[in-house]
């Protein structure tokens, strides 16, 4: 199990049954094509449980909101501890596609190595010159996830049928692969598995 940068929602979150790189599989050019998303502030939702004025500066939003900056490749979200805030700034490449493929940078620490996460992206909304204002987002899975355990057997968190060109890791938890065809098809595939796909919508250009 790793932990990934989950900015597709804003927050941390751990994950399993995930594609994991120790390289970029996709570059600049895989980029290229890909309509990109309107620059400033992103937020989720809506969430009946988390009310509040989009209109209000992200200073003001409650911390069930999800306070998400986009900046051409940075994705920053900022974070309240206390009366001390913070940015966290994840580095991510859209490459073109269908799906889409949000590729993240995940930096190292002091428990494992730097790495990439994929997550499929799809557009549900445009402004008037192409950019993306609003998207599902789901994560890149290496294939079904697995059935719970039997009473008493340990549980297993990465799937037990890969999906083609995708190797488990050691540890059965996550997997990995080289191929950009390997992660799109199965970007593909995993989308009926995400029972809750991450939905974001741009509210505003700025940073506050």
């Amino acid at each position: 199990m790793r932990i990934v940068v989950a900015v597709l929602a804003g927050v941390l979150v751990a994950a399993c049954n995930a594609v994991v790189t120790s390289t970029a599989v996709f570059g600049p050019d895989d980029a290229a094509g890909a309509a990109g998303l309107r620059d400033g502030v992103w937020t989720a939702g809506p969430d009946a449980k988390c009310r509040y004025s989009e209109r209000a500066p992200i200073t003001a939003w409650p911390d069930c909101a999800s306070r998400l900056v986009i900046k051409g490749g940075q994705w920053m979200e900022l974070k309240r501890d206390g009366a001390r805030w913070s940015w966290d700034s994840t580095s991510i490449l859209l490459a073109a596609g269908q799906p889409m493929i949000v590729q993240l940078y995940v930096p190292a620490n002091t428990e494992t190595a730097a790495t990439f996460n994929y997550a499929g992206l799809e557009p549900t909304a445009r402004d008037g010159q192409g950019r993306i204002t609003a998207f599902t987002g789901w994560q890149v899975l290496c294939g079904p996830p697995p059935p719970d355990p039997a009473q008493g057997q340990p549980k297993r968190y990465g799937t037990l049928t890969p999906l083609p060109g995708l190797t488990m890791d050691a540890s059965n938890d996550d997997c990995t692969t080289t191929s950009k065809e390997a992660i799109r098809n199965a970007a593909l595939a995993s989308r009926p598995w995400d029972r809750s796909p991450t939905t974001l919508h741009w509210v505003r250009d700025g940073a506050i």
